[in-house]
């Protein structure tokens, strides 16, 4: 967390130095998240389940130059069902959620008539939810929790005009962590989508 609040620091101490030339943008996008299934859990039991969803995302960011900037966002990375199993059997199953929060520099470079190349690098902050899963009498959960880790992400674009602009690409926002009984699974989770951004 410490890490975080002292990018926000940072952030802020940016904006505050920013020219008055800079130019302000708010987005929204959809995409793919993907989170590797977790690690077998305690008393035996496994878990199986969903590891791409549809997710949403949200962004806002300031562009200092042509080329450098700064961004942050919010992903929704879906409701993922995960069924217990023990011994070949099956038990309940629950949607577990996760959603991360993402604070960047970014830097885009311009190739050929309004189309450019961007690339990002900052922190993630990941979380993930917590379920208890029972196959028969025999029951486990898996314990979800936040975790800080480096976000970084590449990907291309189109800037119609001084106001409307697309961009897709990729970010891995590093591990997820989740715990089931003593085990500690961790696990990596990244995003491919497209956004549809507004600049002021």
């Amino acid at each position: 967390m410490s890490k975080l609040l002292m990018s926000a620091a940072t952030a802020a101490m940016v904006l505050l130095a920013a020219p008055v030339s800079a130019q302000w943008y708010v987005g929204a996008g959809i995409g793919s998240a993907k989170i590797s299934n977790f690690d077998p859990g305690s008393n035996g039991v496994t878990f199986s389940g969903d590891t791409s969803k549809t997710t949403g995302k949200a962004l806002a960011g300031i562009q200092f130059d042509p080329n450098w900037g700064l961004e942050a966002q919010y992903v929704s990375m879906g409701s993922r069902n995960i069924t217990a199993q023990l011994n070949g059997a099956s038990g309940t199953a629950t949607s577990i959620t996760a959603h991360e929060w993402g604070l960047a520099g970014t830097f885009m470079y311009p190739v050929y008539q309004g189309f450019f190349l961007h690339a990002k690098l900052g922190v993630s902050r990941n979380y993930i939810g917590s379920g208890t899963f029972c196959v028969g009498a025999t029951c486990s959960s898996i314990n979800g929790k936040s975790q800080t880790e480096a976000l970084f992400g590449f990907g291309f674009g189109n800037k119609f005009n001084e106001h409307w602009s697309i961009k897709g690409g990729y970010e891995n926002f590093g591990n997820f962590v989740a715990t089931s009984g003593a085990n500690n699974s961790k696990k990596k989770g990244s995003n491919a989508g497209l956004n549809v951004i507004y600049s002021f």
